[in-house]
Order: C-alpha cells, then structure tokens, then sequence
C-alpha cells in the first residue's frame, strides 16, 4: 500500500495534464498583470500607496517573465528545461520582493492596527521559501545532469 502511494507521488502527470497546467497558469498570470497595472488606478486596496508605482515595473516584468516561461513549457517541458525556468521565474521574484521591501508601497495609518510588520515578515518570509526554492532547483538540476553524464 505504502509503496503504491509513493509511487504515485512520484509519478510525473501526463504531457496533457502538464499542458492544462501551464495553459491555466498562463491565463491566471495574465489577470494578475492585468489587475495589478490597474490598482492605482481603480484606487484599491486602500491601504496601497502611489509609491506603488515605483515597484510596478518590476511586478509586470516578473508576470510576464512567468506568462512566457509557461509558455514555453507548452511546447517543451523536460525536467531540466523546467528547472532551469523555476530559476528565472525565481530570480524574478526574489528581486521583486525586494523592492516592495525597499520601496514599502503601504500606508496602515488610517487602519486601527498597524500591518506593516505584518506585510514586511511576509516579504522576508517569500525572499527565504523562494531562496530555498531555489536551492532545491539548483539540486534538482544538478542531479539530472549528473544523470544524464552516466548515459
């Protein structure tokens, strides 16, 4: 029973169900792009200052860094190739995260609670699983390639 169950989790979802991924994760990151370039505008949430604007770039890159790396995975997803896009969409996102740290665009003064260490221990909390993220990656990485050496 055990060992069904592991091989099961072990078990790689088929190319088609890969693709429903990836197509849905392509869809989803688009209205995220969408919704994000529009915030200040739509002036919400209320606690989100113009300074917002700043870290937009960076934001919409990133989005769009993983609305292609997705894209990429629909016509080819081999396990290296899929590591080597975690990095980047990674490296993105560390950066990102960064400069909402730098530029903290939120404002809690008229909140009655004060969230901002709130939002600043999330970021940090984002900046280290994405880190360790891809440090798994990076091993993930090097044990298909040394795999790959043994063939």
């Amino acid at each position: 029973m055990i060992d069904a169950i592991r091989r099961r989790a072990k078990r790689r979802p088929s190319p088609a169900e890969r693709r429903l991924g990836y197509a849905v994760a392509v869809v989803v990151q688009a209205v995220m792009l969408y919704v994000a370039n529009q915030l200040l505008e739509w002036d919400w949430p209320s606690f989100l200052t113009d300074d917002y604007a700043d870290v937009l770039p960076w934001l919409s890159a990133s989005l769009i860094v993983g609305i292609v790396v997705n894209g990429l995975y629909l016509a080819f997803d081999p396990p290296w190739f899929r590591s080597v896009g975690q990095l980047v969409e990674n490296v993105f996102s560390v950066v990102v995260t960064v400069r909402f740290l730098q530029v903290f665009p939120f404002d809690f003064v008229t909140w009655d609670t004060d969230w901002s260490w709130l939002v600043r221990v999330i970021l940090w909390v984002a900046i280290i699983g994405v880190t360790i993220g891809s440090i798994v990656e990076l091993s993930r990485l090097a044990r298909l390639n040394a795999g790959a050496g043994k063939r």
